[in-house]
């Protein structure tokens, strides 16, 4: 009897101890990813990057932070309308300013180009005008660039004969952005007081 229990106390021993010497497993949860942090918020139009000459870059931020490089090649004055069916309004003409869209990233570059854009010519500011006469070829209405490609075209005006384009000034996000770069087009005489937008 006494050898039946030293066999019996043996064998829970011996399974206990086999117990112990296996390995324990854990399971780990992955952490959830955090998203990248937003930029903080700035005001449309909070970042004035100064004037720059014709031909040289402004580098902008969107409302979004994607990174845009933004160039003024020249201007186009008057456009002729060539076989486009429109005509300006009487007593106006058509002004043409050639610019240039690099996007830069992170992501792509999304955008309306003549919605922020702004043309000083006599004392007035003009907004863009859809127009798409011949002798300005057009930027289409909306862009989407990837990083690193490049979109180049004019943005139209209709401004009044007489009117001198001094100025050219374009915000990203059709104007939500907090970056906005201006271009030197021509000085006038004499500065005008103030600036009126039609």
């Amino acid at each position: 009897m006494a050898l039946l229990v030293a066999l019996v106390v043996g064998t829970v021993l011996a399974v206990r101890s086999a117990q112990d010497d296996e390995p324990t497993s854990s399971v780990q949860t992955a952490a959830p990813p955090v998203p990248a942090p937003r930029p903080p918020y700035r005001p449309p139009g909070s970042n004035e990057l100064g004037e720059v000459a014709v031909g040289r870059p402004h580098d902008m931020a969107t409302q979004d932070g994607t990174r845009v490089r933004v160039t003024v090649l020249g201007v186009v004055d008057p456009v002729t309308r060539g076989s486009y069916t429109l005509r300006p309004k009487r007593g106006h003409h058509w002004v043409g300013i050639r610019m240039r869209f690099q996007a830069l990233g992170p992501g792509a570059y999304d955008d309306s180009p003549g919605n922020g854009a702004r043309l000083a010519a006599g004392g007035r500011l003009y907004k863009a005008d859809v127009a798409r006469p011949d002798g300005c070829p057009a930027l289409p209405a909306a862009i989407d660039l990837a990083p690193g490609r490049i979109a180049t075209g004019c943005v139209m005006f209709e401004v009044r004969r007489g009117d001198r384009p001094t100025a050219m000034s374009f915000w990203p996000s059709s104007r939500f952005a907090p970056d906005v770069g201006t271009w030197r087009l021509r000085r006038p005489p004499n500065r005008p007081a103030g600036v009126r937008e039609t």
